[in-house]
């Protein structure tokens, strides 16, 4: 199963089957009700999610689970938004006991955990930081909007605090070799050079050429993508060309799947300086 299909299945098809309830659309005071949400959780860059399905329904018996993160802005604010503070006159979904049971971790954007919660068919809680419990009902049309959008780099690289660029082969003035780069304002030129919220195309399985660089992606000591391009011997390192980014998985095992793979535009140029500079650096 994709990514995806994945993602629909644990909130829009659940809603379908749960039953529905007073939260599926707008209400009367939704924006009161959205500021609210946005108070809760007032500092979140990113969310992760871990998604359980028993076993029941599985072909070996065996639950089915799947990790994986949103980091884009907007997709993040829709996710909060989406997350409304369940009261009294809320109608509790119905629910069977083969359903998928999420949990969700949220992070600021230095990558730290500033809250915890989960839900089963669009109903349950989130605790912060500061010990605080709030019951929960999902608005099904926010939260699937969020999740059924395409991916962008930025779902995977928030709370970047590593990267390796490896240069494989002499092109341009700075010889060959690596460069780790772990100072923020390095990662941020790097991060800005490949303009991480746009989309991916995953059409694009990248040249017949061996690349002549190499990125690792960092966070808390665990490597979530990478991106390799090639830049031609012959020429001068351009402005603009296309790089082939992939999404690590999150789900334990070697086997584990790309979350999502393809083409994005990248400044090959402006990620050259930081190579450069982090080398004299090391000298």
């Amino acid at each position: 199963m994709n990514l995806r299909t994945l993602l629909l299945s644990s909130v829009s098809l659940l809603a379908a089957a749960c039953g529905g309830s007073a939260v599926d659309g707008p209400s009367a005071d939704g924006s009161e009700e959205e500021a609210l949400s946005m108070r809760m959780l007032p500092d979140v860059a990113a969310i992760e999610f871990e998604t359980v399905t028993p076993g029941a329904g599985q072909m070996n018996g065996r639950p089915s689970k799947h990790t994986f993160t949103i980091g884009a802005d907007a997709k993040v604010k829709k996710i909060v938004r989406g997350l409304k503070r369940r009261t009294e006159a809320d109608a509790i979904p119905l629910c069977h006991p083969g359903s998928t049971r999420t949990s969700m971790k949220f992070f600021n954007a230095k990558g730290e955990q500033v809250a915890t919660g989960g839900y089963t068919c669009r109903m349950g809680s989130v605790e912060r930081a500061d010990g605080t419990t709030i019951p929960i009902i999902l608005r099904s049309d926010e939260v699937s909007q969020a999740l059924d959008a395409p991916l962008v780099p930025k779902d995977a690289l928030w709370g970047i605090d590593k990267i390796d660029i490896k240069k494989l082969q002499r092109v341009g003035d700075a010889p060959t070799g690596i460069a780790h780069v772990d100072k923020a304002e390095g990662i941020d030129k790097v991060l800005a050079a490949m303009n991480i919220e746009q989309s991916i195309d995953t059409d694009y399985s990248g040249t017949r050429c061996l690349p002549t660089h190499v990125l690792t992606f960092f966070r808390k000591a665990s490597q979530v993508a990478y991106s390799a391009y090639v830049c031609h011997l012959a020429s001068p390192i351009p402005q603009e060309l296309t790089s082939h980014f992939t999404m690590l998985s999150l789900d334990e095992g070697e086997d584990a799947d790309p979350v999502v793979s393809g083409g994005i535009k990248i400044n090959p140029r402006a990620i050259e300086d930081v190579y450069a500079d982090e080398l004299r650096g090391a000298r």
